[in-house]
Protein backbone atom coordinates (compact mmCIF):
# COMPACT_ATOMS: atom_id res chain seq x y z
CA UNK A 1 0.00 0.00 0.00
CA UNK A 2 1.38 3.23 -0.67
CA UNK A 3 2.14 5.27 2.45
CA UNK A 4 0.92 9.09 2.03
CA UNK A 5 3.72 12.09 2.51
CA UNK A 6 2.53 12.23 6.26
CA UNK A 7 3.03 9.03 6.79
CA UNK A 8 6.64 9.09 4.67
CA UNK A 9 7.41 12.49 6.95
CA UNK A 10 6.53 11.12 9.79
CA UNK A 11 8.39 7.61 9.49
CA UNK A 12 11.86 9.70 8.34
CA UNK A 13 11.85 11.85 11.51
CA UNK A 14 11.09 8.60 14.12
CA UNK A 15 14.28 7.60 12.37
CA UNK A 16 16.08 10.83 12.54
CA UNK A 17 14.50 11.18 16.60
CA UNK A 18 15.89 8.08 17.30
CA UNK A 19 19.05 7.63 16.10
CA UNK A 20 19.85 11.41 17.88
CA UNK A 21 18.38 11.11 20.93
CA UNK A 22 19.65 7.09 21.07
CA UNK A 23 21.84 7.76 24.70
CA UNK A 24 18.07 8.03 26.53
CA UNK A 25 17.07 5.00 24.70
CA UNK A 26 13.48 6.76 23.36
CA UNK A 27 11.23 3.37 23.09
CA UNK A 28 8.43 3.80 20.80
CA UNK A 29 5.06 2.77 22.24
CA UNK A 30 1.19 3.69 22.07
CA UNK A 31 -0.06 4.24 18.83
CA UNK A 32 4.00 4.59 17.02
CA UNK A 33 4.28 0.77 17.97
CA UNK A 34 1.14 -0.19 16.77
CA UNK A 35 2.01 1.03 13.59
CA UNK A 36 5.54 -0.60 13.53
CA UNK A 37 4.07 -3.96 15.10
CA UNK A 38 1.49 -4.16 12.58
CA UNK A 39 1.83 -2.15 9.73
CA UNK A 40 5.86 -2.11 9.56
CA UNK A 41 4.94 1.82 9.33
CA UNK A 42 3.41 4.94 10.66
CA UNK A 43 -0.61 4.34 11.18
CA UNK A 44 -2.03 5.99 8.46
CA UNK A 45 -3.91 9.48 9.89
CA UNK A 46 -1.76 9.63 13.15
CA UNK A 47 -0.65 12.55 13.62
CA UNK A 48 1.89 12.47 16.30
CA UNK A 49 5.36 9.95 17.59
CA UNK A 50 5.03 8.39 20.69
CA UNK A 51 8.48 7.56 23.02
CA UNK A 52 8.51 6.28 26.35
CA UNK A 53 11.59 7.94 28.37
CA UNK A 54 12.80 6.92 31.73
CA UNK A 55 11.92 9.91 34.32
CA UNK A 56 15.50 10.02 35.47
CA UNK A 57 16.62 11.26 31.48
CA UNK A 58 13.50 13.98 31.15
CA UNK A 59 15.94 17.28 32.26
CA UNK A 60 18.72 15.86 30.08
CA UNK A 61 16.76 15.03 27.02
CA UNK A 62 14.38 18.21 26.89
CA UNK A 63 17.94 20.10 27.39
CA UNK A 64 19.48 18.44 24.43
CA UNK A 65 15.97 18.71 21.97
CA UNK A 66 15.78 22.89 23.24
CA UNK A 67 19.99 22.80 21.95
CA UNK A 68 18.96 21.40 18.17
CA UNK A 69 16.50 24.64 17.30
CA UNK A 70 14.43 22.39 15.10
CA UNK A 71 11.97 21.70 17.89
CA UNK A 72 9.48 23.55 19.90
CA UNK A 73 8.02 22.78 23.17
CA UNK A 74 3.98 22.95 23.60
CA UNK A 75 3.65 23.98 27.21
CA UNK A 76 0.07 24.06 26.99
CA UNK A 77 -0.21 20.46 27.49
CA UNK A 78 3.15 19.87 29.04
CA UNK A 79 3.61 18.81 32.51
CA UNK A 80 5.94 17.26 34.61
CA UNK A 81 5.24 13.46 32.84
CA UNK A 82 4.65 14.50 29.70
CA UNK A 83 6.44 16.53 27.21
CA UNK A 84 5.32 17.42 23.67
CA UNK A 85 7.45 18.87 20.72
CA UNK A 86 6.34 20.14 17.18
CA UNK A 87 7.96 21.47 14.32
CA UNK A 88 6.82 22.35 11.00
CA UNK A 89 8.09 20.80 7.63
CA UNK A 90 6.59 21.02 3.84
CA UNK A 91 3.28 22.56 5.81
CA UNK A 92 2.75 19.01 7.76
CA UNK A 93 3.09 19.52 11.34
CA UNK A 94 5.26 16.80 13.18
CA UNK A 95 3.90 15.97 16.71
CA UNK A 96 6.60 14.35 19.08
CA UNK A 97 4.95 13.03 22.76
CA UNK A 98 8.03 11.76 25.26
CA UNK A 99 5.56 9.88 27.78
CA UNK A 100 8.15 10.02 31.00
CA UNK A 101 7.90 6.75 33.07
CA UNK A 102 8.56 5.79 36.54
CA UNK A 103 10.64 2.50 37.59
CA UNK A 104 10.43 1.44 41.32
CA UNK A 105 12.64 -1.35 42.01
CA UNK A 106 9.56 -2.89 44.00
CA UNK A 107 7.34 -3.17 41.54
CA UNK A 108 6.50 -5.78 38.69
CA UNK A 109 5.49 -2.76 36.35
CA UNK A 110 7.06 0.63 35.17
CA UNK A 111 4.15 3.33 35.22
CA UNK A 112 3.59 5.95 32.52
CA UNK A 113 0.93 8.95 34.53
CA UNK A 114 -0.21 10.42 31.55
CA UNK A 115 -1.12 7.76 28.86
CA UNK A 116 -4.46 7.96 27.27
CA UNK A 117 -5.84 10.49 30.07
CA UNK A 118 -3.50 12.71 30.42
CA UNK A 119 -4.34 12.94 34.58
CA UNK A 120 -1.28 12.65 35.96
CA UNK A 121 -2.18 13.63 39.47
CA UNK A 122 -4.62 10.85 40.01
CA UNK A 123 -3.14 6.87 41.16
CA UNK A 124 -6.36 5.22 39.47
CA UNK A 125 -5.43 6.87 36.16
CA UNK A 126 -1.96 5.79 35.99
CA UNK A 127 -1.17 2.98 33.74
CA UNK A 128 0.96 -0.01 34.51
CA UNK A 129 3.23 -1.67 31.74
CA UNK A 130 4.69 -5.05 32.99
CA UNK A 131 8.21 -5.32 32.99
CA UNK A 132 8.55 -8.30 31.56
CA UNK A 133 6.87 -7.30 28.50
CA UNK A 134 9.18 -3.89 28.31
CA UNK A 135 12.22 -5.07 29.39
CA UNK A 136 15.08 -5.38 28.42
CA UNK A 137 14.77 -2.70 25.83
CA UNK A 138 16.00 -4.09 22.14
CA UNK A 139 16.87 -2.69 18.71
CA UNK A 140 14.43 -2.70 15.89
CA UNK A 141 15.69 -5.67 13.45
CA UNK A 142 14.26 -3.26 10.44
CA UNK A 143 16.12 -0.06 11.77
CA UNK A 144 18.76 -0.48 14.67
CA UNK A 145 17.99 3.31 15.50
CA UNK A 146 14.79 2.50 17.39
CA UNK A 147 14.37 1.05 20.26
CA UNK A 148 11.63 -1.24 20.85
CA UNK A 149 10.02 -2.75 24.45
CA UNK A 150 11.28 -6.07 24.26
CA UNK A 151 8.04 -8.36 23.89
CA UNK A 152 6.57 -5.38 21.64
CA UNK A 153 3.63 -8.03 20.14
CA UNK A 154 2.53 -8.75 23.94
CA UNK A 155 2.50 -5.44 24.58
CA UNK A 156 0.23 -4.23 22.06
CA UNK A 157 -1.98 -6.78 23.07
CA UNK A 158 -1.62 -5.82 26.45
CA UNK A 159 -2.58 -1.93 25.47
CA UNK A 160 -4.93 -2.95 22.79
CA UNK A 161 -6.58 -6.06 23.27
CA UNK A 162 -6.51 -9.37 21.37
CA UNK A 163 -7.50 -8.06 18.09
CA UNK A 164 -5.33 -5.66 18.12
CA UNK A 165 -3.76 -6.35 14.51
CA UNK A 166 -7.21 -5.43 13.62
CA UNK A 167 -7.14 -1.10 12.54
CA UNK A 168 -9.48 0.54 13.94
CA UNK A 169 -10.15 4.52 13.94
CA UNK A 170 -9.91 6.32 17.16
CA UNK A 171 -12.78 7.35 18.77
CA UNK A 172 -15.09 6.64 15.88
CA UNK A 173 -14.66 2.93 16.41
CA UNK A 174 -13.24 2.92 19.96
CA UNK A 175 -12.44 4.35 23.04
CA UNK A 176 -10.11 3.22 25.69
CA UNK A 177 -10.68 2.60 29.86
CA UNK A 178 -8.31 2.17 32.64
CA UNK A 179 -9.57 -1.02 34.69
CA UNK A 180 -7.17 -1.60 38.01
CA UNK A 181 -4.59 0.45 35.77
CA UNK A 182 -4.74 -2.10 32.96
CA UNK A 183 -5.99 -0.59 29.78
CA UNK A 184 -9.20 -1.92 28.41
CA UNK A 185 -10.31 -0.95 24.67
CA UNK A 186 -14.16 -0.69 24.50
CA UNK A 187 -15.28 -1.28 20.78
CA UNK A 188 -18.44 1.65 19.92
CA UNK A 189 -21.20 -0.46 18.24
CA UNK A 190 -22.87 0.81 15.02
CA UNK A 191 -26.20 1.33 17.34
CA UNK A 192 -24.50 3.37 19.93
CA UNK A 193 -22.76 5.84 17.37
CA UNK A 194 -26.34 6.00 15.88
CA UNK A 195 -27.92 6.63 18.94
CA UNK A 196 -25.16 9.74 19.73
CA UNK A 197 -25.17 11.13 16.58
CA UNK A 198 -28.90 11.08 16.51
CA UNK A 199 -28.96 12.70 19.83
CA UNK A 200 -26.64 15.40 18.61
CA UNK A 201 -28.64 15.83 15.93
CA UNK A 202 -31.78 16.66 17.47
CA UNK A 203 -30.24 19.18 19.85
CA UNK A 204 -28.88 21.03 17.19
CA UNK A 205 -32.22 20.79 15.83
CA UNK A 206 -33.79 22.54 19.22
CA UNK A 207 -31.35 25.19 18.91
CA UNK A 208 -32.22 26.80 15.87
Amino acid sequence: MTKTKQQLLYLEELINFSKKFKKYKPVIFYGTLLGIERDNSIIKNDDDLDFLVDYNYKKQIEKDIKKSKKYKINKKISHKYFTQFFFKIDDIMIFIDLYFFTNLKKNKFIIDRHNFFGNFRDNNSFLHIPKKYFYPIRKSNLQQNIFLPNKAKLLCKFLYGYQWKIPLKKYSNYKMRLLNNKPVLVKKNFFSSLVKNLKLFFSLSSNK
